[in-house]
């Protein structure tokens, strides 16, 4: 079973130089832990700089950008693309569970992780080695186990959990037709 440890919200600034960049003022720290066994930790330092959970002009009736349940996840997913702190997988799937970790709405999580794994590409092929050293002063790891993926794909297909809603749905659909109203 996946346990998240860190704040709901995020300190952040809107930078006034840009319209779609902030500034995150208060240190801000995630762990994600399996089964007990810490399996991912990261630390962004105030003065880290993100554009926030990018989202269209034409989706941000549907998704607003900050202020939400999603701010969190939107940093940490933001700050671990900046390092390239792990797959783009494994931190898309944090992404996923940090949403519904904090209950976000169930259509808004599938269209939010949907978006980052659909479109996280461009941003992830942008990256330079410079610009990953310039993230680094104020994103850090500071534990990842060997198998993160593995872990992570494990917890979403293998263990539904009966006390997630996100689940109960896929449970449900999986029983024998005899056992359905």
């Amino acid at each position: 079973m996946l346990h998240i440890d860190c704040p709901e919200y995020a300190d952040l600034r809107r930078i006034l130089r840009k319209k779609d960049e902030w500034l995150l003022v208060q240190d801000y720290s995630f762990r994600l832990y399996q089964d007990n066994e810490l399996i991912f930790e990261l630390v962004i330092k105030r003065g880290f700089v993100l554009d926030f959970a990018s989202v269209p002009w034409l989706f941000r009736g549907l998704i607003p950008k900050v202020g939400q349940k999603s701010d969190g996840g939107a940093l940490v997913h933001d700050a671990g693309y900046a390092i390239e702190a792990a797959s783009r997988f494994a931190l898309d799937k944090i992404f996923e569970l940090m949403l519904k970790h904090f209950e976000v709405n169930r259509l808004k999580t599938d269209a939010m992780y949907s978006a980052v794994r659909v479109g996280g590409w461009y941003t992830w092929r942008k990256h330079t080695k410079q610009s990953i050293a310039d993230n680094q002063q104020f994103v850090q790891v500071l534990h990842i186990a060997h198998n993160l993926d593995k872990r992570l794909n494990d917890a979403f297909i293998a263990r539904p959990n009966p006390n997630d809603p996100y689940q109960l749905d896929a449970m449900l659909k999986q029983l024998p037709s005899e056992y359905k109203l």
